[in-house]
This record gives C-alpha cells, sequence and structure tokens, in this order.
C-alpha cells in the first residue's frame, strides 16, 4: 500500500511463513552490518539460487486447490485493480481459470508506479469501473498482494469486517 521509495524485500521461509522478528533481526543485521560474504570460511555457508520452473503455474494450481473442487465464478463480472504490482499477472489468471468474466486495472508496472493512484488505499477508479460496466465485485490489492478491498456491485467499499461478516455467514 506504500508508494515505490517505501517498498522493500520480504524474505519467506521455505515452508512459505514469514520469519520470525528474531530471525528477520538477524537478517537485517547481516546484510546491514560488517557480517557478510568473505567472512564465512565457505560459501556453502551462504545458501544457493534456485530457479522453479513455471513458477506462477504452480501458484496457480496450489491457490485452485484451496477452494471447493465445484468451485466456479462463471458468469460473475469482476473488475481487478492490481495496484501495479506483485498481482499483476496472478490474480487476473486466477479469477480467470475460475471462470469469472475479467477486466484487470494497473497491470503494467515499471518499477515506480505500485500504488500510484490505485490499489487498496485508491478505490475510486475500481469503484467507477465497477458501476460503468454493470460488474458483480471490485477487487482491489496493494502493491504486494497482502491486502484486498473489495467494492460491491453499487460501488460501495466493503471494510475488512464487513467482508469478514460475509464470509462467516456463508461458511455457517
Amino acid at each position: 500500500h506504500n508508494p515505490y521509495e517505501y517498498n522493500g524485500v520480504k524474505i519467506f521461509s521455505r515452508e512459505g511463513y514469514k520469519l520470525s522478528e528474531v530471525s528477520e533481526s538477524e537478517m537485517e543485521d547481516f546484510i546491514l552490518g560488517d557480517i557478510g560474504p568473505g567472512t564465512h570460511e565457505t560459501d556453502l555457508d551462504l545458501g544457493e539460487e534456485q530457479n522453479m520452473d513455471e513458477a506462477g503455474e504452480r501458484y496457480l494450481s496450489f491457490l485452485k486447490k484451496t477452494l471447493p473442487e465445484k468451485f466456479t465464478l462463471k458468469e460473475v463480472k469482476i473488475v481487478l485493480d492490481c495496484a501495479n504490482g506483485a498481482t499483476y499477472t496472478i490474480a487476473p489468471a486466477l479469477f480467470e481459470r475460475l471462470g469469472g468474466d475479467v477486466e484487470s486495472l494497473f497491470v503494467t508496472p515499471d518499477g515506480k508506479n505500485i500504488n500510484q493512484d490505485c490499489g487498496s488505499q485508491d478505490l475510486e477508479r475500481v469503484s467507477a469501473r465497477v458501476l460503468e460496466t454493470k460488474a458483480d465485485i471490485g477487487l482491489a490489492f496493494d502493491g504486494d498482494g497482502d491486502r484486498l478491498i473489495a467494492v460491491d456491485e453499487r460501488g460501495k467499499i466493503l471494510t475488512g469486517d464487513q467482508a469478514l461478516i460475509i464470509c462467516a455467514r456463508a461458511l455457517k
């Protein structure tokens, strides 16, 4: 949700969870402190880079598996605001794969336009587009994809609490 100059790097464990505050602090000390490459006995202590073939496809498959097997968004018109950030390819692909009629906004990141007049903190455009296209819902992510705000078919912004109530009622 911040402008690009305030963004950084998030590091996750091999299990896919955020690092603990202690581990994060140790990592920060390593990066910013006197400890660094050249102080280790071998390069093996530094780890290694691993590329994942088709990471996007694997992630989409994982996300889809978290939903009920016959879940569909067929005949649901969705406007997505991807904030020129992390969700700009995955979110449209996921909602389309689920059968949604998707219109994607802010999907051309240039390294500096993340969250710029768009995303979960700036909902005017997604709300207006929902009304213009008579969409069923608008979803606005923040730049790193860890926040989502919904806009209903009337262009009304739903708070996080309202979204939780809707989910709780559906699950009940």
